[in-house]
């Protein structure tokens, strides 16, 4: 019969190693558990990380779409501004048309031309003015055909304030006369042009003032003086 100590040593051995296995195991177990806590900590950083950077993201598309939109905003603003400017100006302009329509029958005519001289020097852009233009006739029988050319000057655009009886003061042959040098270009010659096209053989002519008379106060001033020997 085998003795009892050796059964027991063995026994407790066992019992040892058994602890010692435990034990092992607790460590990994603990050493997994620690390694799971830390790439867990590390995943929660990444994404939060991320979060903020998706959030910072978003925040800025917002501050641009809302930049963007300012942006579309503003040439819209202007627009109805311009347009409530141009309701404006086109009221004022009719305004001023339908007074000019009811004083111009009861003034002469120099005290008109005299008016829209004296306007035109007053604005410093003078030199883009649409040309006006003042019809003299040699005889009465000229009225007519004078009356005809100045609805066609008024509808291509330009000013035409009226016609003037001149007499032997006008010259043997039809004049479009200008008294600026810088007034000789494209705008008299689409004028002279225009007169021919009507069966007007006219010519331009340079007037220079004479000293201590009132100068032409305007650039684009010109004056037509249908000459005596045109015959309508």
């Amino acid at each position: 019969m085998a003795s009892p100590e050796p059964a027991a040593k063995a026994l407790h051995e066992s019992v040892g190693k058994t602890g010692l296995i435990s034990k092992y195991l607790s460590m990994i177990g603990t050493a997994v558990a620690l390694l799971a806590i830390v790439f867990s900590s590390v995943e929660l950083h990444r994404i939060r990380s991320e979060t903020a950077a998706a959030r910072a993201e978003l925040e800025t598309t917002k501050a641009q779409a809302q930049a963007e939109q300012s942006k579309l905003q503003e040439p819209h603003l202007k627009l109805v501004a311009a347009q409530r400017d141009l309701e404006q100006v086109a009221g004022q302009l009719a305004f001023a048309q339908s007074s000019f329509a009811q004083i111009r029958g009861k003034l002469p005519e120099e005290v008109i031309k005299a008016a829209i001289q004296s306007a035109a020097t007053a604005d410093p852009r003078s030199a883009q003015l649409t040309p006006v233009i003042y019809i003299h006739v040699a005889r009465e029988d000229q009225r007519l055909k004078a009356k005809q050319i100045q609805q066609a000057l008024a509808f291509a655009g330009y000013q035409v304030p009226g016609i003037e009886y001149v007499g032997a003061k006008s010259p043997n042959q039809s004049q479009l006369r200008y008294f600026i040098r810088t007034d000789y270009g494209p705008a008299l010659e689409k004028i002279l042009s225009q007169l021919r096209s009507m069966g007007l053989d006219v010519n331009d002519q340079f007037i220079k003032m004479a000293s201590g008379k009132p100068q032409a106060l305007r650039p684009n001033q010109f004056e037509l003086w249908i000459g005596q020997s045109y015959a309508p």
